[in-house]
């Protein structure tokens, strides 16, 4: 259904939206200085709006981890096109 397509493309780009602002802080203070609670506070969310997209810190770091080898990957293809 569209309705559900919706749902799932907002979430996705909540999910990265939340991803972009954890990987400066994650690279400013480190993984284990900050905590859920504080990772929401400064995205101006609730925690558990936070906890409602990522089931864990851990689950969260997994996906920053993701999501810079994905950014990553997107700067060879670009930089180095012949790289495809």
């Amino acid at each position: 259904m569209v309705k559900d397509r919706i749902r799932k493309q907002i979430v996705e780009t909540k999910r990265h939206l939340i991803l972009q602002e954890v990987s400066r802080i994650f690279e400013s203070e480190g993984f284990n200085a900050v905590k859920m609670q504080e990772i929401a506070r400064r995205l101006g969310i609730s925690v558990g709006a936070l906890y409602k997209l990522f089931d864990s810190k851990d689950e969260l770091y997994y996906a920053y981890i993701d999501f810079q080898i994905r950014r990553f990957h997107e700067t060879l293809l670009r930089e180095c096109p012949a790289a495809e």
